[in-house]
């Protein structure tokens, strides 16, 4: 049993590598998007019993507690920079560097993405390619102002309309980075994971970083390598269907062999 629930444990985390390897694939056209991989680590985590019982309707033996040594996972998130791609788009922005545009999302919390894909709603407000508020430096809402024929953004996300400096974008960062302290809230924003992070002005980090209008971060998502990895992890899964067929048969044939 022992052998039949830690291969059942690796189908399962096979079955997670599959759906994670899928979602990179599906958003590698997406602008900003950070792609996702699983860590499998040597330790028990009691949830992992409940798993095993419901999704795999395996019954952890006897023996096993939360002190037996096996292995559990996490996602983590690739915070890689991907490529800059020219669009001379107006609103168009990418990031040079580290760093994360501010984004207010529906609950009115504040939300961080790479992604600089904006346009203007109907009130002239900054939006994101999802109609969220683009936020300046002091968390508000970015409203570019009227009859403007020239804006341009600068290095530093400073804003002008026809010469005239009017707003900034934000742009904050981490001191914690290994990991960051994000998780996705979908597509390509991210919230704060850690109640004692906290976004700091980019300038005030080590990082250095230029904002440069007229480009977009593409996914960091490489196609052929995610392809590789998901036929591998077929290979794996199948390996540890076998595994627990073969286990069966060993355990059926000892039960036969004993009623004998």
């Amino acid at each position: 049993m022992q052998g039949i629930y830690k291969a059942a444990q690796g189908m399962i985390y096979e079955t997670m590598r599959i759906d994670i390897i899928a979602n990179n694939l599906a958003n590698a056209d997406a602008n900003g998007y950070k792609g996702s991989a699983l860590q499998v680590t040597s330790t028990f985590d009691a949830e992992l019993t409940q798993v095993l019982e419901e999704k795999m309707n395996v019954k952890p033996p006897s023996n096993v507690s939360q002190k037996s040594e096996l292995l559990v996972a996490r996602y983590n998130i690739d915070f890689q920079q991907g490529p800059l791609k020219e669009t001379n788009e107006v609103y168009d922005v990418g990031i040079a560097g580290r760093g994360f545009f501010g984004i207010q999302n529906v609950d009115g919390s504040t939300v961080f993405t790479r992604d600089g894909s904006f346009t203007t709603n109907d009130q002239g407000q900054l939006v994101n390619g999802q109609g969220l508020f683009v936020l300046d430096q002091s968390g508000q809402p970015i409203r570019i102002p009227n009859g403007v024929s020239e804006l341009t953004i600068g290095a530093d996300g400073r804003m002008f309309a026809d010469d005239v400096e009017f707003s900034q974008l934000m742009l904050v960062d981490f001191e914690q980075n290994d990991p960051y302290p994000l998780g996705k809230v979908g597509g390509n924003l991210f919230e704060i994971t850690d109640p004692n992070a906290q976004p700091i002005p980019l300038k005030a980090t080590r990082g250095v970083s230029t904002i440069k209008q007229g480009f977009l971060e593409l996914a960091n998502v490489n196609v052929v390598h995610e392809m590789v990895n998901m036929i591998q992890t077929l290979r794996n899964f199948q390996g540890y269907q076998k595994t627990i067929q073969a286990l069966d048969e060993t355990v059926q044939l000892i039960n036969d062999t004993a009623k004998q």
